[in-house]
């Protein structure tokens, strides 16, 4: 607070923008990640464990950005203490939020919103997780037992990289 020297009265809060202070709202900053990783850092310990939460942070923002309008009439992005603690608790991460919304209704609403866009965000995990594990299992000194695409020709050696993604997208669909 700032208070006047020569009455004692107290003026209002001393605002230093320029310095980072873990305690103080960030008034300041309006993009929503860096304000997460402020939330975090005060409500985790790890700093490895926080960069895996707000990197997830940022998959489900891409998520959300994207299909928004399918959670109509809701407009703004979900609470982020919330998304900080469910996102602890999928990592088994430690934090310190005991209770990110109180109202519970509205609590229950952005629940379901969240685990809708957190199941979209583990799908592309997994076919991730599944290209990268195959990758080291491709067999190059055969030949794969499928058809060709018009134009390429088999004798070559598995042809190109847009070849191995056009296997990895005929995998992966047949395992849907």
């Amino acid at each position: 607070m700032r208070i006047d020297t020569a009455t004692g009265y107290v003026l209002g809060p001393n605002l230093v923008p320029e310095e980072y202070n873990p305690d103080a709202s960030p008034l300041y900053i309006y993009n929503r990640s860096v304000r997460f990783w402020a939330l975090c850092r005060k409500h985790m310990k790890s700093p490895k464990q926080i960069s895996v939460v707000v990197s997830k942070f940022g998959e489900l923002e891409d998520v959300w950005d994207s299909t928004k309008d399918k959670y109509k009439p809701r407009k703004y992005f979900l609470s982020q203490k919330l998304l900080c603690k469910e996102l602890c608790k999928y990592f088994k991460f430690e934090c310190d939020i005991v209770k990110a919304i109180n109202d519970s209704k509205r609590r229950g609403n952005q629940l379901t919103i969240y685990k809708d866009l957190f199941n979209s965000i583990k799908t592309t995990w997994r076919q991730e997780s599944i290209l990268e594990s195959n990758r080291s299992n491709i067999n190059f000194a055969r030949l794969p037992n499928c058809h060709w695409q018009a134009g390429t020709l088999p004798d070559i050696q598995l042809g190109t990289h847009e070849q191995l993604m056009i296997l990895a997208r005929r995998w992966l669909s047949s395992l849907e």
